[in-house]
């Protein structure tokens, strides 16, 4: 079972890879290195509510227990300078695509379990 959902989770993985040309390196090292160590957690921000990017219009609930979140440091709602909100645009879009990626990774390994759980 563990080996099955490691090569879904590479495929997966790869096809992403696949789809967005545009999106950094960095975001394809960190999403490659989540998946193998199988923290499927996606960042959220904290603040007077909880964002997690790329994801703003979903209910917060289902995606905690979907796939969980860790919360990204300094990621509040307080910025003091230009440099701040530089910084800020440029987390929330390394957010999203990191998000986008590993939602559909924590996606597939939640169907194969569902899958592989009725077949019991």
């Amino acid at each position: 079972m563990r080996k099955l959902l490691l090569v879904v989770l590479t495929i997966c993985a790869a096809s992403c890879s696949l789809q967005s040309t545009s999106v950094s390196t960095e975001v394809e090292q960190k999403v490659a290195s989540a998946a193998q160590k199988g923290d499927l957690r996606l960042i959220a921000f904290s603040g007077r509510r909880t964002v997690v990017p790329g994801y703003e219009n979903e209910d917060i609930v289902s995606l905690k227990k979907t796939c969980g979140l860790v919360f990204e440091r300094n990621s509040g709602d307080v910025v003091k300078s230009d440099k701040d909100i530089d910084d800020r645009n440029k987390l929330y879009d390394f957010a999203v695509a990191y998000n986008t990626k590993i939602y559909k990774l924590c996606k597939a390994k939640n169907d194969l379990e569902l899958r592989h759980k009725n077949e019991r």
